[in-house]
């Protein structure tokens, strides 16, 4: 018989949580838990991707913090998204400061001002649809 555990169980067992708030096709997937357990801010991502992808994304993320990364705004980092570059921009999610992670568009680009389409929107503070 599984017992199923709190959120706080798991925070204390895993070192996080990832939470994913779909409403009307708009996403806000985001961790709990890594302040406390890692002395990092929290991780947000506003594009609404398969969970099974968002999952391995948030545990790459969570594998590189456990090993002492810790990630800034603006920072180019490698290794989360296939051969894809990704970087982050500080946001607000809920009442807390959180780091939001930004994905390239289908060109690889990141850059606020170059990146395409519907992406350009995570710099905006805007959930996307």
């Amino acid at each position: 018989m599984h017992m199923k555990l709190s959120e706080e169980e798991m925070i204390d067992q895993c070192g996080f949580v990832i939470h994913a708030v779909m409403e009307g096709g708009i996403a806000n997937i985001h961790t709990h838990g890594l302040v406390k357990g890692f002395d990092h801010p929290d991780i947000q991502c506003v594009v609404n991707l398969p969970p099974e992808v968002i999952y391995e994304i948030f545990h790459n993320l969570v594998n590189k913090i456990k090993g002492g990364h810790r990630f800034k705004a603006g920072e180019i980092v490698s290794g989360v998204l296939q051969n894809l570059n990704v970087t982050f921009t500080w946001a607000t999610e809920g009442d807390r400061d959180v780091l939001r992670l930004i994905l390239p568009d289908k060109t690889g680009e990141l850059a606020p001002d170059k990146i395409q389409g519907k992406l350009k929107l995570q710099y905006q503070g805007q959930l996307i649809q």
